[in-house]
């Protein structure tokens, strides 16, 4: 890996050296800059830096191969101008962490356009943006004008001093992180928030966050690592608003009308993550949700974007709830392509260990009766009691939410066998629509994570 500067006033050396010491706690890895070049080839004057001395290249070349093969990671700090050291390490490192003052306006440095944009085509190395925080800031803002200019394959939040942060990095670098899938499942998603909670409590480090549907927007509360006790205020006060609750008179194109859904998402991320609205990448930690793409038939992995407005995207049942326009297209809830998208989370640059929390009702109830009954008797068996009645049918609104994700619900076993830690809570007789439950299904959630935990802890 290197480490190459890409804004004024970044200490490269110092974040390598930093890196360097998290890595060690399970690596053998080495630092190298330019001087210690130097030294080891005992050739001081800069001759490192003379790219067109055939033979000390080769002599770097045969040093700089010999110290890979004796470490796991090697770390090239390159310079902050574009010199010949800064060449090469852009010419021989497998990833560029190009970092970068997240506070400086995102223009691109002379080491981009003199080192990086000269590279040969086809360069191999992937480009991962590391973005310097202040140790104060609450939420990062403009990541966008950032990414919109590289080529990346990804970019990584850092705040200064924050070590959590610098332990992500490294987890990321070693291919061991942590990657946390939530499935959707209407309001029985809210167990999502007790899961999450037992984790925590358990010292497992979450470094990578994802879901479909309502697993979508549970993940990006833990995608905004704010602290639990301050998510779970928030989700209690804008579920217990009923998000499904504001029927159309006239459903045209949903039965619901959307408007108080959009509210609350855009109340909650407004409290969470401030003005002005973040965008997906604006997260600290790595953070996708799934949508379908209904203009073009397909699965979207949404990692940019208004976050808002694509989480409410993600959980648009077709049918209940109206579509989404974004870019163009219209997008729907990802549950109809992928509830548990599990597939997604393993194929993520840096993903080494999956923990999925999958909704799925267990076995279904064989029903005792050969036609479906009509509108009224099906009305007057729902004004009886829940113990006397005689037709154990879905409603319309919970019909809809479960039939858009029968193919994803087929796929289950599939994505069980690609997590190391796979959860299921039982959830007992709770209603795809029952927001009101909030406390008690989260509280199944927790009860039911901790059991699972304490009987087989995730893997350290």
């Amino acid at each position: 890996m290197a480490v190459v500067p890409v804004s004024e006033g970044v200490d490269a050396a110092a974040l390598a050296r930093d890196l360097a010491q998290t890595l060690s706690l399970t690596a053998r890895v080495r630092v190298l800059d330019a001087a210690a070049v130097d030294e080891l080839l005992q050739q001081p004057g800069g001759a490192r830096a003379d790219t067109r001395d055939a033979a000390a290249n080769r002599r770097i070349a045969l040093l700089l191969d010999h110290l890979e093969a004796q470490v796991d990671h090697l770390l090239l700090v390159a310079d902050s101008t574009p010199t010949a050291w800064t060449q090469r390490c852009a010419r021989q490192a497998d990833e560029l962490l190009l970092l970068a003052d997240a506070t400086r306006p995102p223009q691109l440095h002379p080491n981009e356009t003199g080192c990086l944009m000269q590279r040969p085509p086809g360069s191999a190395a992937l480009e991962v943006l590391l973005l310097l925080h202040p140790d104060v800031r609450a939420q990062p803002h403009g990541t966008p004008g950032w990414l919109a200019r590289r080529p990346l394959a990804d970019h990584v939040h850092l705040r200064r001093g924050h070590a959590g942060d610098l332990a992500r990095l490294a987890r990321l670098q070693s291919r061991t992180a942590v990657g946390l899938v939530f499935a959707g499942g209407g309001a029985r998603g809210l167990a999502h928030l007790g899961v999450w909670r037992a984790l925590r409590e358990r010292g497992v480090d979450i470094d990578v966050v994802g879901g479909a549907s309502i697993g979508g927007v549970m993940a990006a509360l833990v995608a905004s690592d704010k602290p639990y006790e301050q998510v779970l205020a928030v989700a209690r006060r804008e579920f217990l608003r009923n998000p499904t609750g504001d029927f159309n008179v006239l459903p045209l194109i949903s039965l619901i009308r959307g408007k108080r859904l959009k509210d609350i998402a855009d109340g909650a991320t407004r409290e969470l993550f401030g003005s002005p609205p973040p965008d997906i990448s604006d997260l600290w930690k790595s953070y996708f949700c799934i949508a379908a793409n209904y203009s073009k038939a397909r699965q979207e992995v949404l990692r940019h974007g208004p976050l808002a407005k694509l989480i409410r995207a993600g959980v648009s049942i077709p049918g209940a709830l109206p579509p989404v326009l974004h870019e163009g297209d219209l997008l729907c809830d990802g549950g109809t392509f992928n509830n548990f998208p599990v597939d997604v989370m393993r194929g993520l640059r840096g993903v080494g260990r999956v923990i999925g929390v999958d909704l799925a009702p267990g076995k279904a109830r064989r029903l005792e009766f050969d036609e479906v009954p009509g509108p009224w008797a099906l009305l007057r068996d729902r004004m009886r009691p829940r113990a006397k009645r005689r037709y154990r049918m879905p409603t319309l609104a919970t019909y809809l939410l479960n039939v858009t994700i029968l193919y994803s619900s087929s796929r289950q076993r599939q994505a069980q066998a690609q997590t190391d830690v796979y959860l299921h809570p039982p959830l007992e007789r709770v209603g795809m629509l029952q927001w009101s439950r909030f406390d008690e299904i989260v509280g199944q959630g927790y009860a039911y994570a901790v059991k699972a935990l304490d009987e087989a802890p995730p893997p350290a």
